[in-house]
């Protein structure tokens, strides 16, 4: 989170620039504005790495020698120690019927397993690099991010609006969802109070045309509620153009840092 923040920040910056700018007049106000960093969480597990891998395999053998035998272990035991019996004439009492042996079960197991089909960690949106579908990078959480018309510019940005008076800063952010995302979107935002913030002074020009100073970014955290076979709908709203489900290498590339 705080990563993605640092993104925004220095995307911001090459907006609007907050360093080389004049102060502004004392007693100047900033526009209060709530984002949302709305994340689908990951689906399955990410694959291990090298150092992983070693660990899994140390914890595995360390387990195998330190545990007990389970259930159907004893149970393989004493098959064969019954075996043996049987080769030696030995008779057992109540035994004269048939026995379910710890092998037969196995066998009975790998049957039923081989009847199984695990579904693929690729998915089609993965193939057809769908980057509207949250059926991608399944390993990975997701970010929406817009593409926002402001003026003449056109930047990616996280679903943001400026806060209206009588409003908390937690119903913004749920107001920047619905109202830039559709209504159908089917989310949670965690908390009343944000995860992250940054600031950043508007142009000189513009600071005297609004009597802004700047604006004061909230950035809210909020989980996608659909489940993986839902569809999630994005309705966008009418300054969106685009609208994309990113991991966090793909923000990163997105942003202009220029």
């Amino acid at each position: 989170m705080l990563k993605l923040s640092r993104l925004l920040r220095q995307s911001c910056a090459t907006r609007v620039s907050y360093s080389s700018v004049s102060e502004a007049k004392p007693g100047g106000s900033w526009d209060l504005i709530s984002a949302v960093c709305l994340e689908r969480v990951p689906v399955i597990t990410s694959p291990l790495n090298e150092i992983e891998t070693k660990l899994s395999n140390v914890l595995n053998q360390m387990e195998f020698e330190q545990s007990i035998l389970n259930d159907h272990e004893v149970r393989h035991r004493e098959d064969v120690a019954r075996a043996e019996r049987k080769k030696r004439g030995e008779g057992i009492e109540g035994e004269e019927g048939a026995v379910i042996t710890a092998l037969d079960m196995e066998d009975k197991w790998k049957n039923e397993a081989s009847l199984f089909t695990p579904a693929e960690r690729i998915t089609d949106a993965d193939r057809n690099n769908d980057v509207k579908s949250t059926n991608r990078k399944l390993h990975k959480p997701l970010r929406l991010l817009l593409k926002l018309q402001r003026g003449k510019d056109l930047s990616w940005d996280l679903p943001l609006t400026v806060r209206e008076d009588g409003e908390t800063m937690r119903q913004a952010a749920e107001r920047a969802l619905t109202s830039l995302c559709g209504q159908n979107l089917n989310f949670q935002v965690l908390g009343n109070a944000p995860l992250s913030f940054y600031q950043f002074k508007y142009p000189k020009g513009y600071r005297a045309k609004v009597n802004r100073v700047g604006a004061k970014v909230f950035i809210y955290k909020a989980y996608l509620n659909s489940g993986f076979l839902d569809s999630v709908e994005v309705e966008p709203g009418s300054n969106v153009v685009d609208y994309q489900w990113m991991t966090l290498d793909e923000i990163e590339a997105n942003l202009d840092k220029t």
